[in-house]
This record gives C-alpha cells, structure tokens and sequence, in this order.
C-alpha cells in the first residue's frame, strides 16, 4: 500500500490550528483505509525517504484514521507535505519535541581561509 492509496488530507484531527503547526517536525499522515495497523519496517522505510524519523506515533490510527511522523528536521517535514499533498498535513509539535545541541568554546576550532587554525570566537 502507498501513500497515494490515502484519499485524504489529516488536517489537524484535535482541532489546532494549522498555521501554528506549520513550522512543526510532526506531520499527520492520512489512513482511512486503515492500512498501517502497525509499524513496520516497511512503512518506516517509506517514511524515511523524507528524512531521519525522531518518532512515529501510529496511536490515532483506530480513532482519527491517521499516523503522526516526528522527523528530526523541520525540513524533511516539509518535504513530505509537499510531495504528499492532499494526504498529509502539519501536526503540532510535542512538548518533548524541542532539541538543541550545547556545544562549548572549549576545544573548538576552526580552519581559516588559507588552512590555519583559529579559535572559536575570534
């Protein structure tokens, strides 16, 4: 089964808005034949040519007929919108879907122009 299969769009199945989630990582793909009962390494492959997946939630699937994928990057997000439109829309973000990376001055350089070295900040 693929994607194309899906007839519609999951357009946000709690009732948030859109435009909010626009910027989310998550989207809300739609399943209304009911075809991903579970995840499988199958579906997973399928998911992943948008981008590396944080998380996927096939919870919904009974309820709302629909599967939540968490990419890492806000972009393969986007991407999978894009190339699934009118099967698959933004979802807002979970609360635990905020990452950052702390990376401190110690011990970082960088290569200059001509292949020197500097230190980080200068």
């Amino acid at each position: 089964m693929g994607f194309t299969d899906a007839p519609i769009i999951c357009n946000s199945p709690l009732g948030f808005d859109a435009g909010a989630a626009s910027q989310s990582n998550t989207v809300c793909i739609s399943d209304p034949s009911l075809t991903w009962r579970s995840v499988t390494t199958e579906l997973s492959s399928q998911l992943a040519m948008f981008g590396e997946i944080a998380r996927i939630d096939s919870s919904f699937i009974p309820t709302m007929k629909c599967l939540l994928v968490t990419y890492y990057d806000v972009r393969a997000a986007q991407h999978a919108i894009a190339l699934l439109a009118g099967h698959c829309g933004p979802f807002p973000p979970n609360d635990d879907d905020f990452r950052t990376v702390r990376v401190t001055s110690e011990g970082v350089s960088l290569v200059t122009a001509n292949g020197g070295v500097k230190s980080f900040g200068d």
